[in-house]
């Protein structure tokens, strides 16, 4: 007992030199709870807490005092596990952090040996004017610049918002209008609206060193409530009348997620980090294998400045001795793996290096690895520590729901389905089965288990090959070790193989009017529209209803490959001046749909009203093409070539030319001023480039000033 009690006079000794009347107050033997023992504290005091869980929401009412568990006796992180502060039954609901630093604690404010958790904030006006929010799961400060160190802020959240509040955050930790100094903490699995991990609103100075922040969640936990983003930390602003910017040093800040994007600015974004207007030296970090559904970069600056040097940043960040690498995690508390690029990549000077392990000169101390030289995240530098035990896996699907589309029995398709790991722990896929499999028409390809290393992500193959016309609806089981979630975990599988069209037009007549006979030319744009699971094959046409010559008349497209959830636009054209109008003058033309796979109704018809006025001048009349013709090419279908006339009613440039079905243009078989006469041309069935083209529907198209006609014909190998 006297040698503990030494050393606990040793380990204190420098906290309390300064204070003559310093108390050791134990808890619970002196004082059954936390808060009472802070009560009767005076400045300079250090209140220890043994080993237990205290259902407390503890508050440091302003006192420069140490309130810490065992660890700092003999470091041991053992004690940081099982000495916890529980938040989850505070006396009023609005007052709901697990720890408040808010009456002008400063650095002599400690906090330290303890696992904070089921904190869910503090119902808190901002200091700015900017409303009401909750905030501080895990822990709240404000205008107080304590000290918050080796820690495990755990399972705290800040998403509960009532009558009157603007948003939550701060989750793990909330620091406002502070200096704070938050030091080799592990800070995980904390949710909030924004800045899930860490919130810096109006800080300056702040030091943020040697910390594991990992997995930490914003999403719009609140309909119509803003979110806005952060999930790993959350700066905002400088400290009134002070520019000293934020120091954010040797951290490693891993599979935070932001999963909502349709907030104000960066809501989905910043994953890793989100800076606003604040200044921040960010150094010797990790931020890498963040999830986030917006946009942005994972480590996002919005306004002020954000130095960002010797870090390893995925997507990559400009600055001196940044790396864009996987950092290699060992299957352990992110301890970085042998061969990591991250070992001895952080910044030079002297002043970074890590500890010197003094039985191998110029190596590293473990957790540190290779040299002295700093070593990126939080392990690096001299002050980096063993931290609490907090090594699991964390399974992360990128979405619920695999969608095979339309596919018709006997084909198939195959999906690469990603599971990510954002945990400290090697996670095990170790078996993934399907629910029904009717038919067994679904597939894996893999073999079990699968085991994905920490930090990074793997994949399984799925493949769905009907065999009769259904409407797939079936679960993937995926059975893992993450000890959190559901298991298994289930992702819906969907997919149609018997796909129907359903060809939707507006047949209503469009009336152009009275229309000059001497005007050049006229059109209209209508569109058709498929609503259906699968596509159609639609072949447009015209009609011409007495329409002389029926030349004066165009439609384009006319075959279309119409996708399900897609349309397409049909251009109908007509030249006033090219028709000879006999009686009042009326016409009704019709542009024909002709549907191939449409159930039900297979032929849909557009009138076109329209009526001539005015009379053709002579000079019109004499120059007025008398004849263009495109005739129907012979033989069709044809193999190996066949043979295409046309005539040609004036001088004119006239080119005629081969497409496929999606319009791309094949072959050019005429392309050059003709004079008016009759032409035919031989088409061999082979491309520009000389390549014999397979069998397939082919469109040949003859344009002449203004008219313009196409053609099908049906190439057969």
């Amino acid at each position: 007992m006297l040698k503990l009690f030494l050393i606990l006079i040793t380990v204190i000794f420098s906290f309390v030199a300064t204070s003559v009347n310093a108390n050791i107050i134990k808890v619970p033997s002196n004082y059954p709870t936390i808060q009472l023992a802070i009560n009767a504290a005076v400045n300079g005091d250090t209140v220890l807490v043994a080993p237990g869980t205290y259902l407390e929401n503890i508050n440091f009412k302003g006192k420069k005092i140490l309130v810490a568990s065992h660890y700092i006796l003999m470091k041991d992180p053992t004690f940081i596990n099982a000495t916890v502060i529980d938040g989850s039954n505070p006396t009023h609901p609005d007052t709901a952090s697990c720890v408040l630093m808010v009456s002008g604690e400063d650095s002599t404010s400690i906090l330290e040996g303890f696992t904070l958790t089921k904190g869910t904030g503090t119902r808190w006006i901002d200091e700015h004017g900017a409303g009401t929010y909750y905030e501080g799961g895990g822990i709240l400060v404000t205008l107080s610049s304590p000290t918050i160190k080796n820690n495990l802020i755990i399972n705290n959240s800040a998403v509960r918002v009532t009558s009157g509040a603007v948003s939550a955050g701060g989750g793990g930790i909330r620091c406002g209008d502070a200096s704070v100094r938050i030091l080799n903490n592990v800070i995980i699995n904390n949710t909030g609206m924004y800045g899930a991990g860490i919130v810096l609103n109006y800080c300056s100075g702040s030091i943020i060193k040697n910390n594991v922040i990992a997995q930490n969640r914003v999403y719009n936990a609140v309909s119509g409530v803003q979110t806005f983003g952060g999930a790993g930390i959350w700066i905002l602003e400088k400290k009134p009348g002070n520019t000293t910017p934020n120091i954010i040093e040797n951290n490693t800040i891993v599979g935070n997620v932001c999963d909502d994007n349709d907030g104000p600015g960066a809501a989905g974004d910043g994953s890793g980090m989100l800076v606003w207007y604040a200044n921040v030296e960010a150094r010797n970090n990790i931020i890498w294998e963040n999830i986030q559904t917006g946009t942005g970069p994972i480590a996002y600056l919005g306004g002020g400045t954000f130095d960002v040097s010797y870090s390893d940043v995925e997507g990559g960040y400009a600055g001196n001795g940044n790396l864009n690498l996987p950092p290699m995690f060992s299957d352990s508390s992110f301890y970085l793996k042998s061969g990591s690029p991250c070992i001895d990549a952080g910044n030079s000077a002297h002043e970074f290096n890590d500890p010197e392990n003094p039985l191998s000169p110029g190596n590293a101390l473990f957790p540190s690895l290779g040299l002295i030289r700093n070593d990126m995240g939080a392990y690096g530098g001299a002050s980096r520590n063993f931290l609490s035990a907090f090594s699991q896996s964390k399974i992360y699907l990128h979405k619920n729901e695999i969608d095979f589309g339309n596919i018709i029995p006997g084909g198939n398709k195959t999906i690469n389905f990603q599971i990510k790991n954002l945990g400290a722990a090697k996670l095990a896929i170790n078996s993934i089965t399907i629910l029904k499999n009717l038919d067994n028409e679904l597939s894996l390809t893999g073999s079990f288990p699968i085991n994905v290393i920490a930090g990074s992500s793997d994949s399984i193959q799925i493949k769905w090959m009907p065999v009769v016309n259904r409407i797939l609806t079936d679960t993937l089981l995926i059975y893992h070790n993450d000890p959190s979630p559901t298991n298994p975990l289930t992702v819906k599988l969907i997919g149609n193989s018997n796909p129907l069209p359903n060809i939707v037009v507006n047949t209503a007549q469009h009336n152009f009017g009275n229309i000059d006979i001497n005007t050049p030319s006229v059109d209209t744009i209508f569109f058709i529209f498929n609503y259906g699971t699968g596509y159609d094959s639609l072949f447009i046409s015209i009609d011409p209803k007495g329409v002389n010559p029926p030349t004066a008349l165009s439609v384009s497209p006319s075959v279309v490959k119409l996708a399900n959830n897609d349309s397409v636009g049909i251009t109908f054209t007509f030249h006033p001046n090219q028709i000879i109008k006999t009686g009042l003058g009326i016409y009704t033309p019709s542009v024909v749909i002709e549907a191939r796979f449409n159930p039900g109704t297979t032929r849909f018809e557009k009138s076109m009203r329209f009526r001539l006025t005015g009379t053709v001048s002579v000079e019109d009349d004499l120059q007025k093409p008398k004849q263009y013709i495109l005739e129907q090419n012979y033989p069709n279908p044809f193999n190996p070539q066949t043979k295409i006339q046309y005539a040609v009613g004036n001088t004119q440039m006239v080119t005629l030319k081969i497409y496929n079905l999606i319009g791309q243009e094949i072959f050019t078989l005429a392309n050059e001023v003709q004079e008016p006469g009759k032409y035919s041309v031989i088409w061999n069935g082979r491309d520009k480039s000389g390549n014999s083209l397979p069998s397939g529907i082919f469109i040949y198209k003859i344009k002449a000033g203004e008219f313009m006609q196409a053609k099908k014909m049906i190439l057969l190998r």
